[in-house]
């Protein structure tokens, strides 16, 4: 279910039975703000991710989708190690997380078009992950927090100008 004001979407999930639909929908027709149906069902995700959603603040709602994971997404799941520290690294949570086939990446850019310049992380077996640089060359394998550091550094050299890593 989702819940859109012009053409925006503040709530989405999967309800846990129609009564919970039923309800969700009355409350919105009678006025209710996404953040009020959040605090009511958990399926709709928290209230934080609504207040984001509400603000059209595109970043804090990927890392907040990410994070939470209240859709039950597979890709998300896979990566939840990794995203369950890079959601409080300062440096991570300026770029624009999205999932492409499989994988997670960052862009610099808020809204499509991506930026083509971050690196990526993709899901191996449970807690192990590879890094790549956005020009697909394997910077390394590592559990979640070498994972992250790879990821950093990687960054770290795209800030300096060497775009080569």
């Amino acid at each position: 279910m989702s819940v859109q004001a012009r053409q925006r979407m503040l709530a989405q999930g999967f309800a846990p039975d129609l009564a919970a639909v039923a309800d969700t929908v009355a409350r919105w027709q009678g006025g209710a703000r996404a953040t009020e149906l959040a605090a009511v069902w958990p399926y709709l995700g928290s209230v934080r991710l609504a207040e984001a959603r509400e603000r059209g603040d595109a970043v804090e709602v990927a890392w907040l989708s990410l994070y939470e994971n209240h859709t039950g997404d597979a890709v998300r799941a896979r990566l939840h190690a990794f995203v369950a520290l890079a959601f409080y690294e300062p440096r991570l949570r300026r770029l624009r997380p999205f999932t492409s086939h499989w994988m997670l990446v960052f862009s610099r850019s808020p809204t499509f078009p991506w930026s083509r310049d971050c690196p990526s992380v993709d899901p191996l077996e449970p807690g192990r992950y590879r890094v790549r640089t956005a020009e697909g060359r394997e910077l390394g394998v590592a559990d979640a927090a070498g994972s992250l550091a790879l990821v950093l550094a990687a960054l770290d050299t795209v800030a300096a100008g060497r775009l080569d890593v």
